[in-house]
């Protein structure tokens, strides 16, 4: 009884830790989606009541806004699917970490470096391997960089790979925050503040974890991401 009770009580504070993140989490959401939502209201509505009256470059100024506003609202909500994917991931699959690397820097427009990566197969399928390491190429592109590095070592059923650039580092007083969803300081660049968010869902529900490297190291991230052997 002793040890069902305990069950119990621990399945209880895992579903209210879970309700508290979604109520947290509807909240963000919500704040994100009304800044750009009112800037396109405002400005449909100054086209509507005004537009016959104003000059060309004024029109184009508000168009040119409304545009910008959905395509945010577009990316949020792609970044949205990511994170629902990465909460109920298909963990079965596998690929080639070199592979996937080289797609995620592409897409990211930077050069890449590689070691100890070839033969590497991780226990993720193309599709959510590239969900994670698309992330972090994007946030190093972001934040300034032109190269992605990435090491593997190979550690019985896992691999340890470690991800740094030759962006901006990240600062002492974020490191507590970059995971949070929406935290982002790039939200003018067009930053959402979920993508280290989506990579750590998606690898958490594979058995794999991310953290930071320690200040100072030559790396940002390592990750550590379960292998086919």
């Amino acid at each position: 009884m002793a040890t069902l009770a305990d069950r119990f009580f621990a399945i209880s504070r895992k579903l209210s830790d879970r309700s508290a993140y979604l109520t947290l989490f509807t909240s963000h959401v919500s704040h994100e989606l009304k800044s750009p939502l009112t800037s396109i209201q405002g400005a449909a509505e100054l086209l509507r009541d005004q537009g016959d009256s104003m000059t060309d470059d004024r029109r184009r100024h508000f168009l040119a806004n409304i545009i910008e506003d959905t395509e945010r609202l577009s990316l949020l909500s792609q970044r949205l699917r990511d994170l629902g994917r990465a909460e109920t991931a298909d963990t079965s699959g596998s690929c080639r970490l070199d592979a996937v690397v080289e797609r995620a820097a592409s897409l990211a427009g930077l050069a890449h470096e590689t070691r100890g990566a070839g033969g590497v197969v991780l226990a993720m399928s193309d599709e959510n391997a590239d969900i994670v390491f698309q992330q972090l190429a994007l946030n190093a592109q972001q934040h300034g960089a032109t190269t992605l590095t990435v090491t593997a070592e190979s550690e019985a059923s896992r691999c340890l790979v470690r991800t740094g650039d030759n962006g901006a580092p990240i600062s002492e007083g974020n490191r507590d925050k970059v995971f949070d969803p929406f935290f982002t300081t790039r939200r003018d660049g067009g930053g959402t503040g979920m993508g280290l968010g989506i990579a750590r869902a998606m690898l958490e529900a594979h058995g794999g974890a991310i953290d930071l490297c320690q200040p100072g190291d030559q790396f940002k991230f390592l990750m550590r991401i379960p292998v086919r052997i």
